[in-house]
């Protein structure tokens, strides 16, 4: 909030280009500090430009940067780098002995606070950051090798005091868990919506599409509904996949480590938004996958390296690889960044490409009424409630396009329907009443303007009808107003 306060400040409320321009500056400074990170943790120069270079121009990761209010993260994985680079000097202090043979013990502290601190800060801008201690000890095993897989002894030995080591990360991991947790009590969905059978299976999926898509980003939208279930063939494929998968590079990982940082990195920080904990409706979102990609990307590069290697592959083919790569990712994040152009754009290109979007439609048909283009709104408003006849919102919205279009029969049945699902909203109680005395139905608009003044006592414009109307109310000399 206090970076975006800062754009306001800086340029103007009403310019949306100073946001857009500091998005742009802290994803290229992500970019830039992730190859210094991986360069001090690996000394590997080429592998690391190549993960770096993945990660600026990868489609999946226009829409953090193309979504103002998204700038949390941006900011958030740059306080996330800056943590790994800290972690980084603290563990090469802590390993370089001074001029009389003695390992120092001021320069690594002040490292491992600085470490803390920025964590502190990523956790304030976001807080997804919690799985990053898990991520250190990850980086424990590969490349700072602190740690061996394969060696029980070693496990029982080093493992613990790693973990330790890392306590005041967890305990600031935890303590902010605890509170977004509660204070997305109103956001968070009941186990009635989506039952937790219909979580797990929409986890397995959506591990394989976050997959998919950073190997084919084909299809991106701003928002992916949630099917509620998924047939069990396909959710048990996932499954079996994703666990066949991790043993796969748990086993290879004893011999290329890098592998099994890579997909545990993946893994492990995709867990506070794979929706076992559902907050909102989507079932997964692109902006999800802005630091869980890196590990994918790791083992891309270091993999590529490995068979390169291997096969003795000149390093001008390789070169000419990553190029054609790079190219290409960013042909095609240039083409999803037409798709951010306006709220048209952005809802269509969603709407198209996944399917029974209801809140794509409903923003479209609430895009079409502001702009007052009626017919186009209530198309899609009508498309919206054929996908999710339960909205209550959408029923009212069309109400009010189709009032404004002199529609008042159908405008008096979408209010109906609306006050069906939300009878607590005494805003379509009021246009209802409005409706039926356009329509000449007296006693029905008297009896709507009193359920009114029963839900919202003291609301003017109602009292203002039912005086209109010849009903003496508690309130007097009230001016008048029109509809």
């Amino acid at each position: 909030m206090l970076s975006l306060m800062f754009d306001v400040s800086f340029f103007s409320s009403s310019d949306p280009s100073g946001p857009h321009f500091f998005n742009l500056v802290y994803h290229a400074a992500n970019s830039v500090l992730l190859f210094l990170v991986l360069r001090r943790l690996t000394g590997a120069h080429g592998r690391s430009a190549l993960v770096a270079g993945l990660f600026a121009v990868h489609p999946l990761n226009v829409e953090s940067v193309a979504w103002i209010s998204e700038r949390k993260n941006m900011l958030s994985t740059l306080f996330w780098l800056l943590t790994l680079l800290a972690y980084a000097r603290y563990i090469e202090e802590r390993n370089r002995p001074n001029a009389a043979g003695q390992k120092t013990k001021f320069r690594p502290g002040c490292f491992y606070v600085l470490a803390l601190v920025m964590f502190g800060c990523g956790l304030m801008s976001k807080p997804m950051l919690v799985t990053l201690p898990c991520v250190l000890l990850l980086l424990d095993f590969w490349p700072l090798n602190r740690w061996r897989m394969d060696s029980l002894p070693d496990w029982r030995e080093r493992l613990p005091r790693l973990v330790w080591e890392k306590a005041p990360f967890f305990l600031l991991a935890a303590i902010v868990s605890v509170v977004t947790y509660l204070a997305q009590d109103k956001a968070r969905q009941t186990v009635d919506l989506f039952p937790i059978g219909g979580r797990i299976e929409n986890a397995w999926i959506s591990y394989c599409r976050y997959l998919g898509k950073a190997v084919w980003p084909e299809n991106l939208a701003v928002y992916y509904p949630h099917p509620g279930h998924w047939p069990m063939l396909a959710a048990g494929a996932s499954a079996g996949l994703i666990v066949m998968a991790s043993l796969a590079m748990w086993h290879w990982g004893r011999r290329w480590p890098f592998l099994s940082v890579g997909w545990f990195w993946f893994l492990g920080t995709l867990v506070p938004v794979i929706g076992i904990v559902q907050v909102g409706a989507q079932s997964m979102a692109d902006r999800y996958a802005y630091v869980p990609l890196l590990g994918i990307f790791i083992i891309v590069s270091w993999g590529a390296a490995s068979v390169f290697t291997h096969w003795r592959i000149p390093e001008t083919i390789a070169a000419t690889v990553a190029i054609l790569l790079l190219t290409t990712s960013g042909l095609v994040a240039r083409s999803q960044l037409a798709c951010w152009k306006n709220t048209e754009t952005l809802f269509k290109h969603a709407a198209a490409v996944t399917p029974n979007n209801c809140l794509a439609n409903y923003n479209l048909g609430f895009y079409f009424a502001g702009k007052g283009q009626m017919l186009e709104a209530i198309k899609y408003y009508r498309a919206a409630i054929k996908i999710s006849p339960a909205l209550a919102d959408a029923h009212k919205n069309l109400g009010i396009v189709l009032e404004r279009t002199g529609q008042l029969n159908e405008a008096v049945k979408e209010y109906s329907e609306g006050i069906r699902l939300a009878p607590q909203d005494f805003s379509v109680h009021f246009d209802l009443g409005c409706v039926y005395v356009d329509l000449g139905n007296r006693d029905k608009a008297i009896e709507q303007f009193k359920e009114v003044m029963k839900l919202k006592p003291g609301f003017e414009l109602a009292e203002l009808r039912l005086q209109q109307l010849g009903v003496v109310t508690n309130q007097t000399n009230l001016p008048y107003a029109g509809k």
